[in-house]
């Protein structure tokens, strides 16, 4: 019976669709750009080695050409510290299609970029504009991969 089936049904011919590194690179960068909050996870400082993960939600202020984010953030000085100890995070990016990154982060509380980026809507992460807390994190992306379907396409920005 299944080859009476089969045989019905014929053979059909499936392609593999290949993509572009360019291409991947810019649906990276239009993922990222199309989201407001990420996860980026970290090295707790109990264990440096990787094998404990620590993850917070930062909100995505401004994505430069090369997919460089910045998130905001409010760090105490131990956080801090911690980020510059271990600077590679994951970067989780969520939406209607998932993104992971691999990067180096770099921790920024340069006034006049605060100030340049500020909207009000950074209040959910701080108490206002002059919170002392507030950081920018600058994350330099090393590899992004993304989803489609059961799809993983994945792209090396620079070499490590």
């Amino acid at each position: 019976m299944w080859i009476a089936w089969w045989g019905r049904m014929g053979l059909s011919t499936a392609t593999i669709e290949m993509r572009a590194p360019e291409e991947i690179r810019e649906r990276l960068h239009e993922l990222v750009k199309a989201t407001r909050t990420v996860i980026v996870l970290s090295c707790t400082p109990e264990d440096p080695s990787g094998d404990q993960i620590d993850g917070r939600p930062m909100m995505l202020v401004r994505t430069g050409d090369d997919t460089t984010m910045y998130l905001a953030t409010a760090l105490d000085a131990k956080q801090a510290q911690e980020l510059e100890r271990a600077p590679r995070v994951t970067v989780v990016v969520q939406g209607a299609d998932y993104a992971l990154f691999s990067g180096e982060a770099k921790v920024s509380r340069d006034r006049a970029l605060i100030d340049e980026l500020w909207t009000t809507s950074w209040r959910q992460w701080c108490r206002d504009k002059r919170d002392p807390a507030i950081a920018i994190v600058v994350v330099t992306p090393i590899e992004g991969s993304y989803w489609e379907d059961t799809n993983r396409h994945s792209y090396m920005f620079r070499l490590v």
